[in-house]
């Protein structure tokens, strides 16, 4: 069985931190079971080399990349717990890639139709991320905030409140009582019929359209 020597020296995990680290993982099959030991730290950039497998580069960028797709929980984990975790993901990705590719399973049509899929929707989210960038700027949204609240006229709000009951009847007897001073609040909360009669009838401010 061939077997691989990795090693990684990275620097920064995040582009303002310095994470200094040396990895070794042996290929086993298809499985890296990879040695974490100290490095001297270096400058971080994208192109950073993290490892190398079978003489490709696992570069910082591709590192980064992963994070940014990780469901938010594991977002919020600190730089140093997710190093190792995610290094150790890419390199078992990169050595079931090269199987793969040694295989011969790159040429098969389900494979080449799911590469071509997620090579349009990468392409069109970065697209829609590039025209949102260009178009919307800070001056612009707080140009539109004051337009639509800052600087809008008032809009008048009118306070409803309501009796509803099964009959005609019911109704105008109650609207005679309440010709009469009797308490609306009472009332409803005596003869209505819905979840308002808990409040008296109570509907809350509605703007005009609203109902």
């Amino acid at each position: 069985m061939k077997s691989t020597t990795l090693s990684a020296a990275a620097a920064g995990f995040a582009m303002a931190a310095s994470l200094a680290m040396a990895q070794t993982a042996t290929e086993t099959g298809t499985a890296a079971t990879p040695e974490t030991t100290a490095a001297p730290a270096v400058e971080a950039t994208l192109e950073t080399a993290l490892a190398e497998v079978n003489g490709s580069a696992l570069t910082l960028g591709e590192l980064l990349t992963l994070r940014r797709e990780l469901p938010q929980q594991y977002q919020q984990l600190p730089d140093e717990v997710l190093f190792n975790g995610l290094v150790e993901q890419l390199i078992d990705q990169m050595l079931l890639a090269d199987a793969a590719q040694k295989a011969g399973l790159e040429d098969g049509t389900l494979v080449k139709l799911s590469l071509a899929l997620q090579s349009r929707a990468i392409l069109a989210n970065a697209y829609l991320q590039h025209e949102t960038n260009a178009r919307i700027s800070p001056e612009a949204l707080d140009g539109l905030y004051a337009e639509r609240y800052t600087n809008a006229a008032p809009v008048p709000e009118v306070r409803a409140a309501h009796i509803l009951v099964k009959t005609q009847e019911e109704a105008a007897e109650l609207k005679t009582q309440l010709d009469g001073g009797a308490d609306f609040a009472a009332l409803a909360a005596e003869h209505g019929t819905d979840g308002t009669k808990d409040r008296g009838g109570e509907l809350g401010w509605f703007v005009q359209g609203d109902m």
